[in-house]
């Protein structure tokens, strides 16, 4: 199933959490609440995804945005 509002909500915590303007632990507490309400696999795969280099549980800012540019751009 897949849950489009979900996948744009889980984008926009995304977006600011790349850009800077969310720490590590505000990017996972949000976008648990996102999962957990959801019935889409793919959101689950998009945060483990963007979570692999991060981890850990110190409260920082994590910025990529130069690996999203060589990825994306």
């Amino acid at each position: 199933m897949v849950d489009t509002i979900g996948r744009k909500q889980l984008a926009e915590q995304l977006r600011h959490f790349v850009a800077g303007q969310m720490t590590n632990d505000e990017f996972e507490d949000k976008s648990f609440e996102i999962i957990k309400g959801s019935k889409d696999t793919a959101l689950s795969a998009i945060f483990d995804a963007a979570w692999s280099g991060v981890g850990g549980s110190h409260d920082f800012c994590f910025i990529l945005v130069c690996f999203w540019q060589r990825v994306f751009l």
